[in-house]
């Protein structure tokens, strides 16, 4: 398995794994705190040509209530 140190050099296209808005309302009704990304780097090789897809996925926790409904 290769390091980040290792890919450092290559070209990324990132990927963003991100939903809008509009559902993150639809879905944490009363909030939702953003917690670090998970990022991983597949390699693809092409010959002669190295790209790394660099895909960021966000995470979201429902904030706790503090009033009840």
């Amino acid at each position: 398995m290769l390091k980040d140190s290792d890919l450092g050099g290559l070209p990324a296209h990132v990927i963003d794994h991100r939903l809008l808005d509009e559902e993150l309302a639809r879905l944490f009704p009363h909030g939702y705190k953003e917690l670090l990304d998970e990022i991983y780097r597949p390699l693809h090789i092409i010959p002669e040509t190295f790209i790394v897809d660099e895909h960021h996925v966000h995470f979201m926790l429902q904030k706790i209530m503090t009033e009840p409904m």
